[in-house]
């Protein structure tokens, strides 16, 4: 059994089932300090009542195949789950409202999650270099920062819930092909700035007004935007610069 130093008689890793367990003797409400790597470690359970997990709280936790997160966690700290490589999915519950910079960077099999529906923020860099290829942002987060998903090389698809309308960061989603829009009700001049490869661009709900162009490139390939017929569009310059389907919502 191996004793984590720094959360001190909350935290055993049993060899004969390697897991991690968090006791709920003298439970810290925040996960403040950074925990002794766990080698063994193949599932960490974040116990009920924390509210925060801190600084590279699990960074480099190499075997946690599992992370448990209960609904009183608010804040996921910057490198709190970093380089756990093994790490293949992750379900982040709806209390969370902020997810630090780094937080889940070089968790190279993460490959599925699920976010907050009442989520916020998310910080620079907070996926980087890990296997998601589908991410789906809640109509809550509002905060895009420039480096958001930077080097979210694996991204495919990115569904988008918010009514924010400035996603230059999704220029660092280099292999990203789909987007779908719920809910957005304007497009702005030369708010989105993309890669080559994205192919599909979908918006859905009651959109008041389509600005053709949205894009901040003039040129983007074999680009197909979808509208709901009836929408009016605004700038119609832009519709040079792909092709615009209106369908029947």
């Amino acid at each position: 059994m191996y004793l984590c130093k720094d959360i001190e008689e909350s935290c055993y890793i049993d060899d004969s089932n390697p897991r991690i367990m968090l006791l709920q003797r003298k439970l810290p409400s925040q996960f403040q300090f950074r925990t002794y790597p766990g080698v063994y470690a193949k599932r960490i359970v974040v116990p009920y009542g924390v509210t925060q997990i801190g600084v590279g709280c699990f960074e480099d936790w190499k075997c946690a195949e599992e992370v448990l997160i209960p609904c009183t966690v608010k804040k996921i700290l910057t490198y709190a789950f970093r380089g756990c490589s093994s790490l293949k999915s992750i379900s982040i519950p709806d209390s969370v409202e902020y997810i630090g910079d780094y937080a889940f960077e070089d968790c190279t099999s993460l490959k599925d999650i699920r976010l907050s529906n009442n989520l916020k923020d998310i910080g620079n860099s907070a996926f980087t270099n890990t296997a998601i290829e589908f991410l789906e942002l809640p109509k809550s987060y509002k905060v895009f920062e420039p480096e958001t998903l930077y080097d979210m090389n694996n991204l495919k698809y990115l569904v988008c819930r918010s009514e924010e309308s400035y996603y230059h960061c999704l220029h660092y989603c280099k292999n990203i092909e789909k987007i779908r829009f719920d809910g957005m009700q304007c497009m702005t001049d030369r708010s989105l700035l993309l890669s080559s490869k994205v192919k599909e661009i979908v918006f859905t709900g009651d959109i008041k007004e389509f600005n053709a162009t949205f894009l901040d490139i003039p040129y983007h390939g074999d680009l197909r935007v979808l509208i709901p017929r009836g929408t009016r569009i605004v700038n119609s310059r832009g519709l040079n610069w792909y092709k615009l389907i209106e369908y029947d919502p």
